[in-house]
């Protein structure tokens, strides 16, 4: 089975949608209670003023309960310090989709903020290029928390 669940932008949020595939009564795999998390992918390694950056988590959770919260920390490879808000965010409803292998669909824009929607990852201070990654790790509804994981570093060209 595959659905996909747009989350409306409410309060700032970033994750833009699920991509779910219940994998029901197959034993392939195994899931587990603590939250399974990997990136999957970024639409692109390096960014222009007002580019749209888009990651893509994947999630495998046997439960299915991630209600929970997504949590973000963007790290600068420069030194560069922006202002960069967003700590955490609120997941959307997957409740009772057992064995739940899905796609977070994470969505920042890139330029000089302030923004309303998506976040902003604002632009470096400084007169130079910055190098950043971002980490993220999930927290379900029964407070099982996934391993942290990491993007690979993206570069935000200053304009």
């Amino acid at each position: 089975m595959k659905a996909k669940l747009l989350i409306p932008a409410l309060f700032g949020t970033m994750i833009t949608g699920l991509v779910l595939m219940s994998t029901s009564g197959c034993s392939k795999g195994g899931f587990n209670s603590k939250p399974e998390l990997s990136f999957k992918k970024s639409n692109s390694d390096v960014f222009f003023s007002g580019s749209l950056v888009e990651i893509i988590l994947q999630v495998r959770d046997k439960e299915g309960d991630l209600e929970g919260t997504l949590y973000v920390e963007k790290v600068s490879k420069t030194g560069c310090l922006t202002y960069f808000t967003p700590v955490e965010y609120k997941m959307p409803g997957a409740a009772g989709t057992r064995n739940l292998d899905a796609e977070i669909i994470v969505n920042f824009e890139y330029g000089p903020g302030p923004g309303i929607y998506p976040p902003v990852v604002t632009q470096c201070p400084s007169p130079r290029d910055d190098s950043t990654f971002f980490r993220f790790w999930i927290k379900d509804e029964a407070e099982n928390i996934s391993d942290t994981v990491e993007t690979p570093v993206l570069v935000f060209l200053k304009p």
